[in-house]
């Protein structure tokens, strides 16, 4: 596995770039990547997990990818050791760095729990690396956003109730929690693979993820106004003709934009 960009316009067609390599490690597999851009310097900083051969993991990586296709030096590591998995990444203009996101294994009887570092524009961690979520049950599938002003919104995936629920936790831009732990989805059934974006004019944030119900996924969607959310769950893509999996989320100045894999009961029939 080996990690690949390709250039796209915002406006729609392709720019006349070709697909290109983004990282590569010999004798291991890259896989999820994820890409924040810095509007500061107008270039990204994309990250990865990393695995050996025998399917260990391993590490997560990180490579700056310039505007122009170049790669800035330097590229390396954001952690190596405790099985690091599931990495994400955003960017905040107002403090001038990334926060990057991952789940890990930690000695017990905590198993498997939610970490980040502050990393500066080159990717070396500012401080230390701190845990976000640190309790006796697992914690999986990260996801990072923020305001670009004061604040990070981390959402995960949690299985301490015995169900798989998604909680999270606001960050400040010195990565302090900032009040406790918010229930985002926690019905009696699974909700997964959670996605978030943050809208930083509405002081808005919202929270997509997949629930499975007795008529099959769902995609549905929490809506937080500040740190306050709201009781409504949202409905984005119901069940009964087909499994709605993997969702994810974006803004605009006039509203949100989600996109999810649809995979139809039709016999015969291909994912979409």
């Amino acid at each position: 596995g080996e990690i690949y960009g390709h250039w796209i316009k915002g406006s729609g067609p392709e720019l006349p770039f070709t697909t290109f390599k983004i990282a590569d490690s010999t004798g291991h597999n890259l896989k999820y990547p994820r890409v924040a851009w810095n509007s500061f310097r107008n270039e990204y900083l994309v990250v990865w997990q990393q695995e050996t051969a025998a399917g260990f993991l391993d590490s997560i990586g990180f490579r700056r990818v310039a505007a122009n296709g170049g790669f800035p030096a330097p590229a390396g590591f954001v952690r190596q050791v405790n099985s690091p998995a599931s990495p994400d990444v955003v960017y905040n203009i107002a403090s001038d760095q990334y926060l990057a996101v991952w789940s890990e294994v930690t000695p017990q009887p905590n198993g498997i729990d939610i970490y980040a570092a502050r990393l500066d524009y080159q990717g070396a961690v500012q401080t230390q690396v701190f845990p976000v979520r640190q309790k006796p049950d697992g914690q999986v599938l990260p996801a990072v956003t923020t305001n670009e002003q004061d604040r990070y919104l981390v959402v995960w995936q949690d299985d301490g109730a015995g169900n798989w629920d998604i909680y999270g936790q606001f960050l400040d831009v010195a990565g302090t929690q900032v009040g406790g732990e918010q229930a985002v989805a926690v019905a009696s059934g699974d909700e997964t693979h959670p996605g978030v974006v943050a809208n930083g004019l509405a002081g808005q944030y919202v929270v997509a993820y997949q629930n499975a119900k007795a008529d099959g996924e769902w995609v549905e969607a929490r809506l937080f106004r500040g740190a306050q959310i709201t009781p409504e769950v949202i409905e984005i893509a119901v069940g009964a003709l087909g499994d709605n999996r993997y969702p994810a989320v974006g803004t605009h100045l006039s509203g949100y934009f989600f996109t999810y894999q649809w995979v139809s009961w039709e016999p015969g029939s291909v994912d979409n």
